[in-house]
């Protein structure tokens, strides 16, 4: 099983964990927000020394990965071709309503 995980606050990150823990395959995150000193208090792989220089999948992966050397974890520095995953969990909006629609029309 190969899943992509879109958005890694809170929710985005707890998800993470939970199926790294379970053992798809792959686990690809995509966030591409920068680090805010907020962030800190939502996602618990971020640290201050993470703040206004990499972006949130960048600073969670290595502590993702940790969790269980059997999973690949990667990090998707642009939102990839959904059609390569066999589950895609989008817990954070981007790009507005339209594309979330569009993401579900190109997941079925």
């Amino acid at each position: 099983m190969k899943v992509l995980i879109v958005g890694l606050r809170g929710v985005g990150v707890e998800t993470a964990k939970n199926l790294i823990l379970a053992g798809p395959n792959t686990v690809t995150l995509y966030d591409p927000t920068t680090v805010s000193i907020e962030d800190l208090s939502a996602n618990f792989y971020l640290n201050e020394e993470h703040v206004g220089k990499i972006n949130r999948s960048q600073a969670s992966c290595t502590k993702l990965q940790e969790l269980n050397s059997y999973v690949k974890v990667n990090v998707a520095e642009e939102l990839p071709d959904f059609s390569q995953f066999s589950v895609v969990c989008v817990t954070e909006n981007f790009e507005g309503f339209g594309k979330l629609i569009e993401y579900n029309q190109r997941c079925r």
